[in-house]
C-alpha cells in the first residue's frame, strides 16, 4: 500500500513538472514573436535561463519569457539562416548555413569568422 502511495505521488510530481515546462515553452512560440515554427533548427536554454532559437530565414530569437529580441540581417548577422547554437563560457557561438561562425557576447555581435571559399 505504501509503495502505491509513493508511486502515485511520484507520477503526480512528474506530471506537474512536465506541464509547467510545456506551459513555459508555449509562451515562447506564438505568432506575436515572429517565429516560423516549421523553420526552427535549434533551441537551447543558457545558464541564465534565456532561450535561444536558431531559425532558417528569421535569424536568432532569444527570450527570458519576459522580453523577446532577435539577431538578423538588419542588426548585424550576415545571414538569417542559422543552423546551430553553442553556449561557451559567457558567449554564444552561432553556426550559420553560408557565412561561417558568429560570436555573441553580452547580447552583442563581437566576432564573425567567415567560411572558407
Amino acid at each position: 500500500m505504501r509503495f502505491c502511495v509513493v508511486l502515485v505521488f511520484v507520477i503526480f510530481l512528474s506530471l506537474c513538472s512536465s506541464y509547467g515546462l510545456a506551459q513555459s515553452k508555449s509562451q515562447i512560440f506564438n505568432k506575436s514573436n515572429d517565429i516560423n515554427y516549421a523553420m526552427i533548427n535549434d533551441i537551447i536554454r543558457d545558464k541564465y535561463g534565456v532561450y535561444w532559437i536558431a531559425t532558417e530565414f528569421n535569424g536568432i530569437k532569444y527570450s527570458n519569457l519576459q522580453y523577446y529580441k532577435s539577431f538578423n540581417i538588419s542588426n548585424g548577422l550576415r545571414t538569417n539562416d542559422v543552423l546551430k547554437l553553442k553556449p561557451v563560457d559567457n558567449k554564444m557561438l552561432v553556426c550559420t548555413f553560408d557565412t561561417g561562425l558568429v560570436e555573441i557576447e553580452d547580447y552583442k555581435i563581437k566576432n564573425r569568422f567567415s567560411a572558407p571559399m
